[in-house]
């Protein structure tokens, strides 16, 4: 038995340690500004300004950002798995090649800065399974990124680019997805019931496993669409 609890102490604080951030890393990111590759998981950086600063291929896995400020922050390839991103603002950050697989973004904003007029960029990105209930993605670049099974529902992506993005299984009921560009997306077991899609493009885009009940369809292009009833062309310029 003494040799279970001490076995059992020592795997604990060796999961301690391996959950500790680098104080030295989170010391030269608040100096330089800047702090690529640099170990900041579990770290909590809550309501804390981070705008512009680079943290490139940065390891922020489940670190708290509930609320910060990360407005044109460099997060390119970037971990940020289970972190929590509540309320962040992300509005020009650079998050390509980033992984927020089960991030929290409830209420956050990655939208257009209305001075700059830049949006987040999170092309590439993997965000399966994450919480995006609600969040703002005005304008936000998605092209190509791996939105499995996450929860959009009631979220803002008026104008976004999802060209070529996977949402399986992904939850858009109640979204806005008002003039947003979702060429050749996949959309297998996903729910956009509710959705508001008008002026959506969907050419060679595969919905034929969603569900779009009660969904907002006026104006959207369907071209080499597949739909639950079959392939729709109605909106190809030169059938």
């Amino acid at each position: 038995m003494k040799n279970v609890l001490v076995g059992l102490a020592l795997l604990a604080a060796m999961a301690t340690q391996a959950a500790a951030f680098d104080k030295a890393h989170l010391a030269k990111l608040r100096a330089l500004k800047t702090c690529e590759k640099c170990d900041l998981s579990g770290a909590n950086l809550k309501g804390e300004l981070l705008t512009g600063m680079n943290l490139t291929g940065a390891n922020l896995a489940d670190a708290n950002l509930k609320g910060a400020t990360l407005r044109g922050t460099i997060l390119r390839d970037a971990t940020l798995t289970g972190a929590n991103l509540e309320k962040a603002k992300l509005g020009g950050a650079v998050l390509t090649g980033a992984n927020l697989k089960g991030a929290k973004l409830r209420w956050a904003s990655l939208s257009v800065l209305k001075m700059r007029g830049d949006a987040a960029d999170l092309s590439g990105a993997i965000l399966t399974d994450a919480d995006l209930r609600n969040a703002y993605l005005r304008k936000a670049v998605l092209i190509g990124a791996d939105l499995t099974e996450a929860d959009f529902r009631s979220a803002s992506l008026v104008d976004a680019n999802l060209t070529g993005a996977i949402l399986k299984g992904t939850n858009l009921s109640k979204a806005n997805l008002a003039g947003t560009n979702l060429t050749e997306a996949v959309f297998d077991g996903a729910d956009l019931s509710e959705a508001n899609l008008s002026g959506a493009n969907f050419e060679r885009a595969d919905l034929s496993g969603a569900n779009l009940e009660d969904a907002k369809l006026k104006g959207v292009v369907f071209c080499k669409t597949k739909l639950p009833w079959g392939e729709e062309n109605a909106g190809c310029k030169n059938p």
